[in-house]
Formats: structure tokens, C-alpha cells, sequence
């Protein structure tokens, strides 16, 4: 997250006529990101999602078979994530194993939807 210190310093040098424009498409991408002024949230956003699932798509990296562990490892996954944005009560229904309740509590209303897991 510090480079975008030295990617708007280049930005402005070259709006500046200091440094030559490239003037190539991702070059324009960049300057219209150094203009964003929620580009730190959005990467911080980004970088916030990006660790959880990278942390799942290291341990499958390997010879050895993992697929029976793939469903809990996906459900913690998603578990985290979503805890993340919304409150969350997660319960297992004792007659239906393989469905999971999740209860959306937002200030005016609950909502409960049902995931086949």
C-alpha cells in the first residue's frame, strides 16, 4: 500500500511535463486510479477479501488429497467472509444435515435463507 505514494508522484511529474507520458492504456488506468479518492479503501477492500481465500487456495497446493476437507474449508471460508459484512447467525437444522440456516439480521427485519452446503 505504500507504492501508492510513488505511482501519484509519477502521475503528477508527468502531468507535469517532468516525465515522458507513456501513453499507453494501463498508464491511463493508473492516473484515473490516483484520482480515486477512495483507492486506498478500495484496495484495502480488496487486499481484506484476498488473504482468507489465498490462505484456503495454499493449503490445496499439494499432492496429497485434501478434497474431503474442501467443503468445510469452503464453508469456514465463506463463513468468515460474510461475517465480515453482514451480522450473521449461523445454525445447523437438526432434520436437513447438509442445509445450513443463515439469518440476515439488519435493523428492520430478519430474514432467513436456507444454502445447500
Amino acid at each position: 500500500m505504500e507504492i501508492d505514494t510513488y505511482v501519484k508522484q509519477y502521475v503528477e511529474s508527468v502531468e507535469k511535463k517532468e516525465s515522458k507520458d507513456p501513453g499507453t492504456k494501463s498508464f491511463s488506468t493508473v492516473r484515473e486510479w490516483s484520482n480515486d479518492k477512495f483507492a486506498r479503501a478500495k484496495l484495502a477492500f480488496i487486499v481484506s477479501v484476498a488473504k482468507p481465500v489465498e490462505n484456503v487456495l495454499k493449503v490445496y497446493q499439494t499432492d496429497k488429497p485434501m478434497i474431503h476437507f474442501l467443503a468445510k474449508d469452503l464453508e469456514d471460508l465463506m463463513r468468515t467472509t460474510m461475517e465480515g459484512f453482514v451480522r450473521v447467525k449461523w445454525r445447523q437444522l437438526p432434520h436437513q444435515t447438509n442445509y445450513v440456516m443463515l439469518m440476515l439480521q439488519t435493523k428492520t427485519t430478519t430474514k432467513g435463507i436456507s444454502m445447500l452446503i
